[in-house]
């Protein structure tokens, strides 16, 4: 299957101002554990780690998450909520809100498949996976 790499300048073009840094990779294991790791090293919060593949993506409980390189965009915020841990789970929800809004701003439907996942047309477009050190 032919894809599409990365287009790193027009991603850049496109990251919101309040983003403080984006690391852009080729390939990683996964873009939740480097920015654990940048986050460890005192990354802002607001930095952005996008991957054009994963070889070792996670999902909810565990799960492995694939995708082929250049088909579909990879990516880790780091946030520092100043939240009470009992309502770290809110989070997953509010990302997951948050995309249907944006969407239903293009005119395309959307909904959310409870706890993490955002469905096109009973298709997973997106899932979200909060992690915390």
């Amino acid at each position: 299957m032919q894809t599409d790499r990365l287009d790193q300048e027009a991603l850049a073009a496109a990251v919101p101002s309040w983003v403080p840094q984006v690391r852009f990779l080729a390939e990683t294991d996964s873009t939740n554990l480097d920015a654990l790791r940048w986050a460890s090293e005192g990354a802002r919060e607001g930095c952005l780690v996008v991957a054009d593949y994963q070889r070792a993506g996670r999902g909810r409980l565990g799960r492995s998450w694939f995708a082929p390189p250049g088909t579909c965009l990879l990516f880790t915020l780091i946030l520092r909520p100043r939240i009470d841990a009992s309502h770290l789970g809110l989070i997953n929800l509010a990302a997951a809100v948050a995309l249907c809004e944006a969407l239903a701003d293009q005119e395309v439907e959307s909904s959310i498949k409870w706890p993490n996942d955002v469905n096109l047309a009973d298709r997973k477009v997106a899932g979200v996976l909060s992690e915390h050190d």
